[in-house]
């Protein structure tokens, strides 16, 4: 049986909610899913998470679409991928950053 008390206070003293519906990953084979949060501070963020627990699965780091990010796998087996902003890239400034992958506009995002 999983700690869902346990859980519900991690995700309170790590990632600082207080209102949140979470429930327990049920299974050993890895994360169900990937959640996505926007933070004000990445470093800071990943640096909580991890001295309460957390597993670093890729430490704070800037992206070529803009953003500096860093994934944790929280003690329940949800993993968290944590970032904030640092730029703001058109299309074309992301793409000049990729070899091999192409960022397109959103419908309506031109």
């Amino acid at each position: 049986m999983h700690d869902g008390a346990g859980a519900l206070d991690w995700y309170v003293a790590a990632l600082g909610p207080t209102e949140i519906g979470v429930v327990a990953a049920n299974s050993s084979e890895g994360s169900s899913c990937a959640l996505h949060v926007n933070v004000p501070d990445c470093d800071a963020a990943h640096e909580l998470a991890v001295s309460n627990g957390a597993t670093s699965l890729s430490e704070p780091g800037d992206q070529p679409h803009g953003a500096r990010s860093a994934t944790i796998l929280d003690p329940y087996g949800h993993r968290w991928m944590l970032s904030h902003q640092i730029s703001r890239l058109n299309h074309d400034e992301i793409n000049a950053k990729y070899d091999n992958d192409e960022v397109v506009p959103a419908p309506g995002d031109e």
